[in-house]
């Protein structure tokens, strides 16, 4: 009778352990540099322990508000606050959609790994099971971070002088075909420049930019607002 109790027991011990939570088991690299950080996947989302990769291994700050459950990043010119387990963080103060939240586990503070990395301007891709991570050194010298509806946007960037740089910008509705987003040279100093119209109807909300050219991507968000 107590195996078949201790029997019963583990079966429902199995069917009660979240299916979401998983440890992760991919290589990852900094610019080509295998680097070491555990890591669990959760609602098919890799997170990663966040004073081990932002403080440790991107060179970042990270500071833990404990009254009010929120993780505080800064890395170079951009700042990002995670409140755990909810799906709203803020860049640069503007309020961004998560896939999946900041979460406590094993008493580490775990952080979505794409999310963080593409916020803080870099690039990371998924190939052969293992996570690449790309720095940039594309530098944004100007933007707004909100518009207004039927207003003009502008970006200023630093990159690789004399080198074709592309601007794209993604709506609700798909990329955005504006005049003045593309292609644009730098000049002998690297700068480039560009200045765009936002629609009158176009969507309220964050929305992400992608700055690609000399060998390098960096993406970031701003936000329409009325």
């Amino acid at each position: 009778m107590r195996k078949l109790v201790l029997g019963i027991f583990l079966v429902a011990m199995l069917v009660f352990v979240p299916a979401t939570v998983a440890m992760a088991n991919f290589n990852v690299t900094l610019d080509n540099q295998p680097i070491q950080v555990a890591m669990e996947v959760r609602d098919g989302r890799t997170l990663v322990p966040v004073r081990v990769f932002v403080q440790d291994i991107l060179g970042g700050e990270v500071d833990w508000c404990g009254d009010a459950r929120r993780v505080d990043i800064i890395h170079k010119h951009n700042a990002l606050v995670l409140h755990i387990d909810s799906n709203v963080a803020l860049v640069n103060g503007n309020e961004v959609l998560l896939d999946v939240p900041a979460m406590i586990i094993n008493y580490a503070t775990l952080v979505p790994l794409r999310f963080v990395t593409e916020a803080l301007g870099m690039d990371v891709n998924f190939n052969d099971g293992t996570i690449h991570v790309t720095s940039t050194h594309i530098q944004v010298v100007d933007f707004p971070y909100t518009v207004g509806r039927g207003t003009d946007a502008t970006l200023s960037i630093i990159g690789r002088p004399l080198t074709y740089y592309h601007l794209g910008v993604e709506f609700l509705a798909g990329a955005s075909t504006a005049v003045g987003l593309g292609y644009v040279l730098t000049d002998e100093y690297g700068n480039a420049y560009w200045i765009w119209r936002i629609g009158s109807t176009t969507t309220l909300g964050n929305w992400p930019i992608t700055i690609t050219g000399g060998g390098e991507i960096r993406r970031e968000y701003f936000e329409v607002r009325e």
